[in-house]
């Protein structure tokens, strides 16, 4: 599973949550919070890969199950097994992928390949600091046996509602908008980060709209009073070492 693979996937089930949340709501766009069908609608892009997946899906994973699956479990040579470990915040994944294959370190259950968090539209700047904080501690992780977290990615995936876009043409100008607020986010995990060797990525894409071109000479109030946009972003985590896609 690759990295590009997993944000293709995430947003393909934030965008069926939105199309689902519609039509639940009755195309009432303010209200477009499915946390739940967000995470089911997500996970369900990455089950149709069935036939050909070599990964595990779980939904609302336990945090402990999912970092004791960080660090090796197991050294080769003496046969030493690590204990249990969990993050500061105790909870559970929206979604935890692992790897459906044993390791050289992990003969006896999944090592964890990725978790993936999701926030409804438009989520705080403390929800996300939550999220995101969890996500790298994975990668912090070390077992006073075996040794470090073998953790590769994280996933951080979300949308933003701008309910006064009008034309196409305002796409980047937002996109850039989207970006800047996400990169003043993280600038409080800047540190940490270049510290552990890790790096993150912000991928941006339209997720649903209803904008109209300037040009169009049919334009009127009404058409303009229904105009909107949802902006999907997908923030990963990842080791210098693991940027090969």
């Amino acid at each position: 599973m690759t990295r590009d693979l997993v944000v293709q996937k995430i947003f393909k089930g934030i965008k069926e949550a939105h199309f689902l949340s519609i039509e639940l709501l009755d195309g009432d766009f303010t209200q477009l919070r499915p946390e739940y069908a967000l995470t089911v609608t997500v996970a369900q892009a990455f089950v149709d890969d069935f036939k050909k997946r070599d990964y595990l899906i779980k939904i609302e994973e336990p945090t402990k199950t999912f970092a004791s699956s960080c660090v090796p479990q197991h050294t080769i040579k003496k046969l030493k097994f690590a204990g249990d470990h969990n993050s500061g915040r105790n909870g559970k994944i929206d979604i935890a992928l692992y790897k459906n294959k044993p390791t050289e370190t992990s003969w006896f259950r999944p090592p964890a390949l990725c978790p993936i968090e999701l926030k409804g539209v438009n989520p705080s700047v403390s929800e996300f600091y939550k999220d995101i904080a969890r996500n790298i501690e994975y990668f912090l992780l070390t077992d006073q046996l075996t040794g470090k977290s073998e953790l590769e990615m994280a996933f951080f995936g979300t949308a933003f509602y701008y309910p006064k876009m009008e034309y196409n043409s305002q796409i980047p100008i937002y996109k850039t908008k989207v970006k800047s607020k996400v990169e003043k986010w993280m600038k409080k995990f800047e540190a940490i980060l270049i510290s552990n060797e890790l790096t993150y990525t912000i991928e941006i894409e339209i997720l649903a709209s209803s904008l109209v071109d300037e040009s169009d000479s049919c334009i009127d109030s009404d058409i303009i009073a229904d105009c909107h946009c949802f902006i999907g972003v997908v923030l990963v985590i990842e080791r210098f070492s693991s940027l090969v896609y």
